[in-house]
């Protein structure tokens, strides 16, 4: 007989029949019972589910991971070695590298992009790198970082390549306009060295059909083949240029001007910049002129207009450097203005001396002197002007000292110091001014050499050296003096490199991490570390593994780098 369903299931219970005139009904199953054992099924049927679907999956990504890539045949050993160990940071290394790559085929192609293409096959090579630099974005986007680092690497090694042709189509076009030039000047070696002239047209019309092929390299040794050809048309020419020069200068020898204007036209014609056949030519023409220079000497020499007269006569010299009147008349010439100048030196000493001039008539009676240094009388005069000068020439010099400091002119007044002490020596009021003024050029130097080497410090991005030695320099400068506007560039520029610049660093946590002279950042995977701007090297070292060594340019202003230092390179022995 069924459960009563109008019980509630608290309330239920079992009801027993006492038929012996029928078979005993069998018992049902409690309902609590039933339910439970229903969970426990469905929970291991789920259960043994999933177990299969993870091992199915861990199968399928063990079969991918060691299947062979469809791919270059070269890739990153280190990050597929770290992938099939199931290290997470293998996806990252090779990212991070790939990613690399891609930015540096970018600036290159970036570059590209901005030069003309002057050629179809640089044209076709910037296409090719093109589509294949997409290439490595696809894979890159699809995340398969090793394909993707071999592609870059791929663009990157025919970026090189195409930097060579770019390089040697260069070199090819600057040879042919050199050959342009170059033949066109060499017009006159057609007849004097004919087999070179016809191997440089020859070698530099292939290499302009090379140029045009695409062919740079073929086109550049061409090229060069001409240039080496035309070297020989300029010896010759050379070669035929001198002998008409000994030709030349042979017949100005003997007097025959004819002779001398033939040779000389010769060579200008072939070369008109030749400096001495330009000379050579002048004097053949300027032979017949030589009586008339002289002539006009004389008379100049007759008047009294001596400087006119020397004039003339070293022109003539010039002109015939063998004419013995010619240099006659200079010699007798420069005899009459020493004597002119001697005696007009008296003159203005005598003068000098009757309106107490007295260093006016030193400096005459020196110049007379100078004229003809073994005057014994001039020497007595001269000495008893400097004895009548001196106390005047005290009193003169220490005005001059002072006004020069008055002037902050500090090297003039140590100069007009020591001219006092040379003429009174133990004066007191020079020595006075030699240890003022000498003292004051002394912190000048310092502050000049301190601006000078804080300068060069900040220019070899040694910062903080620059601001120290600027600093100093600032606290000794005289009130006086300012800073010139390269001084004042330079204090912008150390200023705005005083403040310290924070620097990201990635490592792989196995990889003691040094910056050099500052601090020892010891392994991590990331860290952030302020620096002050300047120059630093970064070194990795990981035991057992090669030494990684960067150079880290700090400076303020510019965007702070991410720096990744790792040694994964094993040491081989």
């Amino acid at each position: 007989m069924p459960d009563d369903s109008s019980q509630p299931p608290g309330n239920r219970h079992q009801i027993i029949h006492w038929n012996p005139g029928h078979e005993t009904a069998q018992e049902p199953p409690p309902a609590r019972s039933s339910n439970r054992t229903l969970y426990l099924v469905l929970g291991g049927c789920a259960l043994f589910v999933v177990t299969v679907g993870l091992t199915w999956l861990v199968f399928s990504l063990s079969n991918r991971q060691t299947e062979p890539s469809s791919g270059p045949a070269s890739y990153d050993s280190l990050a597929i070695g770290e992938a099939l160990s199931g290290d997470p940071r293998a996806s990252f290394v090779s990212r991070s590298r790939a990613e690399l790559s891609r930015d540096t085929a970018s600036r290159s192609l970036a570059e590209f992009r901005r030069m003309p293409a002057e050629h179809p096959r640089i044209l076709q090579e910037m296409i090719i790198m093109e589509k294949e630099y997409l290439e490595g974005e696809r894979l890159l986007e699809r995340s398969d970082f090793r394909d993707a680092l071999l592609q870059f690497e791929l663009v990157n090694q025919k970026i090189e390549n195409f930097s060579e042709q770019i390089a040697l189509r260069r070199r090819a076009k600057e040879g042919y306009d050199n050959f342009l030039v170059r033949i066109e000047r060499l017009e006159m070696g057609r007849n004097l060295a004919p087999s070179a002239y016809n191997r440089a047209f020859s070698a530099a019309s292939e290499g302009r059909q090379f140029l045009e092929q695409g062919s740079f390299q073929a086109a550049a040794t061409k090229l060069d083949e001409a240039d080496a050809a035309m070297d020989e048309i300029e010896a010759a020419v050379a070669n035929i240029l001198e002998r008409n020069m000994l030709d030349g200068r042979q017949a100005l020898a003997m007097g025959n001007k004819e002779a001398a204007l033939n040779a000389f036209s010769l060579v200008l014609d072939m070369n008109p910049e030749n400096e001495e056949a330009v000379r050579g030519l002048k004097r053949a023409e300027t032979i017949d002129k030589l009586d008339d220079l002289l002539g006009d000497a004389f008379v100049a020499e007759e008047t009294e207009d001596y400087k006119d007269s020397l004039s003339l006569f070293e022109e003539a010299q010039a002109t015939d450097a063998l004419s013995a009147k010619a240099q006659q008349g200079v010699a007798r010439l420069k005899k009459k203005i020493k004597d002119r100048d001697f005696n007009n030196a008296l003159t203005a000493a005598d003068d000098a001396k009757a309106d107490d001039e007295w260093e006016l008539a030193i400096t005459a009676y020196e110049q007379a002197l100078e004229v003809y240094p073994r005057r014994d009388e001039v020497r007595e005069l001269l000495q008893e002007a400097r004895e009548t000068n001196h106390e005047m020439a005290v009193q003169r010099s220490l005005a001059t000292a002072y006004a020069y400091e008055n002037d902050r002119d500090w090297m003039g007044a140590r100069k007009a110091y020591l001219t006092t002490l040379g003429i009174e020596t133990k004066l007191e009021e020079a020595e006075d001014g030699l240890v003022r003024t000498s003292r004051m050029l002394r912190v000048i130097l310092r502050y000049e050499k301190l601006l000078e080497l804080a300068s060069d410090q900040a220019a070899q991005a040694e910062f903080q050296s620059a601001i120290r030695s600027f600093n100093e320099a600032i606290s000794i400068k005289p009130d006086y003096i300012q800073l010139t506007p390269d001084q004042i560039t330079v204090k912008d520029l150390l200023s705005a490199q005083s403040k310290p610049v924070g620097i990201s660093f990635i490592s792989d946590g196995k990889t003691w991490v040094t910056i050099s002279n500052y601090k020892l950042l010891g392994k991590f995977k990331e860290e952030s570390v302020k620096i002050l701007p300047g120059d630093y090297e970064i070194l990795g070292r990981r035991k057992g593994f090669v030494d990684v060594l960067l150079l880290l340019p700090v400076r303020a202003g510019s965007p702070p780098p991410t720096v990744t230092v790792v040694c994964d390179k094993k040491l081989t022995r």
